[in-house]
């Protein structure tokens, strides 16, 4: 299944290490050294920061993890969404319980 497309500016350059030109990959490979590529790289700072608990981690066969939002216990803080650096987490509103 295809991803969407996480905007640009979205992205962190923040977390893109520089290195010295010497150790510098060629431009093929460079994107290897990101770790702010769109895709979650399983940093949990979303699951320890949520006040309420509302976030979940789950393992996947393959060795992934995904992470999930209970509408139930989101307060719609936002703090998942400030702390994740790749810019995975977007807010938007619940739906009234039925």
């Amino acid at each position: 299944s295809a991803r969407a497309r996480v905007p640009a500016a979205s992205l962190h350059t923040a977390w893109f290490a520089p290195c010295p030109s010497a150790e510098r990959p060629d431009a093929a490979h460079d994107h290897e050294r990101c770790i702010s590529c769109g895709t979650c790289r399983d940093c949990s700072l979303c699951l320890t920061a949520c006040p309420q608990q509302a976030i979940s981690r789950t393992l996947e066969a393959d060795g992934s993890a995904t992470y999930t939002s209970d509408p139930a216990r989101c307060i719609g803080c936002g703090i998942c969404a400030g702390v994740c650096p790749c810019g995975i987490w977007k807010m938007q509103v619940n739906s009234p319980a039925a």
